[in-house]
């Protein structure tokens, strides 16, 4: 059995969830619940066994995945248009990243369907 996740980490994790396109940084994230920096990182890699910026960044990740799956090209969409919604700046990071994560290129994503 789990043991549930502490409500003012809850919070937080329902924040990222629904901003992930916003610039979110772990000083404002404690601000938000009203603990330190450090109580924050400890809880997160208590709780979720990751660090706030790597719970940013899998949620951000998981969205773009998913907007690949269902964008057309022939529509008009690109995984620029679609990392750039979701507050990706460093593109050829991203990629990296998204191909380590998910075995593909991002654009591969796109034009799998």
């Amino acid at each position: 059995m789990t043991t549930p996740i502490r409500p003012d980490l809850a919070a937080v994790i329902t924040l990222v969830d629904e901003h992930a396109d916003k610039e979110l940084s772990v000083p404002e994230l404690a601000r938000f619940a009203r603990v330190s920096v450090r109580w924050l990182q400890r809880r997160f890699q208590e709780e979720l066994g990751v660090s706030p910026n790597t719970y940013i960044r899998l949620t951000r990740l998981r969205r773009i995945h998913d907007d690949l799956l269902a964008g057309d090209p022939n529509a008009g969409c690109t995984v620029e248009a679609v990392t750039s919604r979701w507050g990706v700046r460093h593109c050829g990071r991203f990629a990296a990243w998204y191909r380590s994560h998910y075995d593909e290129l991002p654009s591969a994503t796109l034009y799998r369907r």
